[in-house]
């Protein structure tokens, strides 16, 4: 079923001070889970029961579903007669026992997670947006697909535009979830070019703004909210696949973006950013790496590894409570 979309959302804030969500899950190409304890670097990582696409491909969306108090992660590629084919298939983990099957996505969303983007919407529930993946194999990479998993346990698929409209959408985006009502998509790459674009979408009225552009074109960056509400963009490739190597904030108060600081002269590429309790930290891509920004906006590495490599085009990764799973870990 397709739904249009006009919602009144009572939010205001998306920047949540989670003083007891210390914790970090990931699926990595193999299968295999893991928990990462950020506050503890003495803490063993946690391998959790492997994931049913074991060997094959990770999901390309997972998630904390606080009503459940499990993880859900969907899409991802099975092997189907000896052949990689994109799934719907949805999973989920309470922290005991297996990972257990799940209502599937109405559609299919292309595997890779720099081509598809996910995001809680409060008051709403858990969109899933980008290019869709084609039966068989592969991505489509002049369309837009979204899913909604509704609050009420049911999934929904929507009919939006995509800020893009004037050229395929973009990959290598990343999107911040602003409030209750607003959602931000940032740079990517699109009509063979690294953009600077910025746009915002409008849950309530389901309208495009297009916003101050940042200083420079990125793609494949990290972003995230920060504490006063404001939107950190790191690091990324721009024309000729220079690396960026530096960070900016945008003020949504002025619509203005600034220079921040630099980052770590490291691969530039799928960037991941999370806000960890008043700071963020930074999952390396292909390394067990992670950093951790300082007051002063520049970046340390910290002793706590990932505990395998992370390829965060294809692994997903998401915060949980530090109850979760604790009679495992």
């Amino acid at each position: 079923m397709e739904v249009s979309i006009f919602f009144l959302l009572s939010l205001s804030c998306m920047q949540l001070a989670l003083a007891d969500w210390n914790k970090l899950l990931w699926v990595d190409e193999y299968g295999i889970s893991r928990i990462v304890n950020l506050a503890d670097e003495s803490a063993p990582v946690c391998e959790l029961p492997t994931f049913p696409q074991v060997d094959v491909w990770p999901p390309t969306a997972m998630t904390y579903m606080e009503s459940s108090k499990s993880v859900l992660a969907c899409g991802g590629m099975n092997e189907v007669d000896f052949e990689f084919r994109n799934t719907k298939d949805c999973y989920t983990y309470s922290g005991t026992g297996e990972w257990t099957p799940a209502a599937p996505l109405p559609q299919y969303h292309c595997p890779y997670t720099h081509k598809t983007r996910n995001m809680k919407i409060p008051g709403l529930g858990w969109w899933i947006s980008g290019q869709p993946g084609v039966e068989g194999r592969g991505c489509d990479d002049e369309s837009l697909v979204d899913d909604l998993l509704m609050e009420d346990g049911s999934w929904t698929s929507l009919s939006l535009e995509s800020p893009y409209a004037k050229f395929n959408p973009a990959v290598g985006m990343c999107i911040v979830q602003l409030n209750s009502t607003h959602t931000m998509f940032t740079g990517g790459w699109a009509d063979l070019l690294y953009r600077n674009e910025t746009y915002i979408f409008n849950w309530e009225t389901s309208e495009w703004t297009e916003t101050a552009s940042m200083s420079r074109p990125r793609g494949y960056h990290g972003c995230a909210l920060t504490k006063d509400g404001d939107v950190l963009v790191v690091a990324g490739y721009r024309e000729g696949f220079d690396v960026v190597s530096t960070s900016e904030i945008y003020s949504v108060a002025e619509n203005r973006w600034r220079y921040y600081a630099g980052v770590p002269k490291i691969t530039a590429e799928f960037f991941k950013i999370i806000p960890w309790q008043d700071t963020f930290v930074m999952l390396e891509w292909n390394t067990e790496n992670i950093w951790i920004m300082e007051d002063d906006g520049n970046w340390s590495l910290m002793d706590v590894k990932m505990g395998g490599v992370f390829n965060s085009d294809t692994d997903p990764v998401v915060m949980i409570p530090d109850d979760f799973a604790a009679a495992v870990c």
